[in-house]
């Protein structure tokens, strides 16, 4: 299942962990969204109708990525902008795994669509849902929480080449090393931009950053990615004085397969060796950043004298 209507779900974790996209067994999740934007026809016709509140996982099915019905979190609740639910337990028995959840018009109405006949035909006897989706979390188990992800890291670390390191550094676009450099339209990188669905982009943003990028203030990426057949990509994060960070924990890191080439293959080859090596009971993030290295800088060519100066006007771009 595809997902269009992404990032219109807050989703706000309790008790708050201090990497707010990892989710635990039995941790409660407080839901908001916006009741109109749920099925727009309907509303307009005011057309009665009640939410399921739907849990899904990423796949890698055949080269392409897929979100996975894994549970119904909630069956028939009022559409009334706000819910709360417990995470269930046992998503993944050893690993960490990527989730979604998605509050979407139940298939078993309790009253029928009596206002406008053809929306009841097109919503509940087709057996499509319509929806709106969170950002991408992550379920961390008991296991890759504790000593069983540093040894996952571990074994990450060793089968990875010696030599990929500066394979990727050098087939991607440097990092500037200032923040200003980095917002010239000719600097080759992008914003990223993270959405939310009530506040901005202030929720979601503030969690992925206290989750990968603590003391960073902006992040950038490759812009090149986008369009490349190349599937890596570059990362530059610059902390509040607008310097780039470099290493373990905050930096950013050269990703062996950009997210716009496969959101699935971006979170085994990048995401997950990140959560296992640098989050849990025992990390060992120098382990990640040895072989997914931040860029220092030295690369950058700056723009010559009486070059632009004027901030990049690049699409932003959504990526973890």
């Amino acid at each position: 299942m595809s997902i269009e209507r992404a990032h219109q779900v807050d989703l706000s974790p309790s008790p708050l962990p201090s990497r707010p996209l990892l989710l635990m067994d039995g941790t409660s999740l407080e839901l908001t969204w916006s009741p109109a934007e749920i099925f727009p026809e309907a509303n307009t016709n005011n057309a009665p109708f009640n939410l399921d509140i739907l849990l899904f996982t990423l796949t890698l099915d055949r080269g392409s990525t897929r979100w996975v019905k894994h549970s119904t979190l909630v069956e028939n609740t009022d559409n009334d902008g706000s819910e709360v639910v417990a995470l269930p337990t046992g998503i993944s028995s050893d690993d960490i795994v990527p989730v979604v959840i998605q509050i979407a018009t139940s298939l078993h109405p309790s009253t029928r669509f009596d206002t406008d006949e053809m929306l009841y035909m097109k919503l509940f006897r087709s057996q499509q849902r319509v929806g709106v989706w969170t950002s991408e979390y992550y379920y961390v188990s008991p296991v890759a929480a504790g000593r069983g992800g540093r040894q996952m890291c571990q074994d990450w670390y060793d089968q990875e080449p010696d030599n990929l390191p500066v394979a990727l550094t050098t087939g991607s676009t440097p990092c500037s090393p200032t923040l200003a450099q980095a917002q010239l339209p000719t600097s080759g990188l992008m914003e990223v931009s993270l959405t939310s669905a009530l506040g901005g982009n202030s929720l979601y943003r503030g969690q992925w950053f206290d989750t990968f990028h603590k003391e960073a203030v902006q992040c950038f990426r490759e812009a090149a990615a986008a369009t490349s057949d190349l599937p890596t990509e570059q990362e530059c994060c610059y902390d509040d004085r607008g310097f780039l960070i470099t290493g373990s924990h905050n930096g950013g890191a050269v990703k062996k397969v950009s997210k716009d080439v496969s959101r699935a293959r971006h979170f085994d080859e990048d995401t997950r060796p990140y959560l296992l090596c640098c989050t849990g009971l025992t990390p060992n993030c120098g382990l990640y950043y040895t072989k997914r290295p931040s860029d220092d800088g030295s690369r950058f060519s700056p723009p010559p004298p009486g070059g632009c100066g004027c901030l990049s006007d690049n699409p932003l771009a959504f990526a973890v």
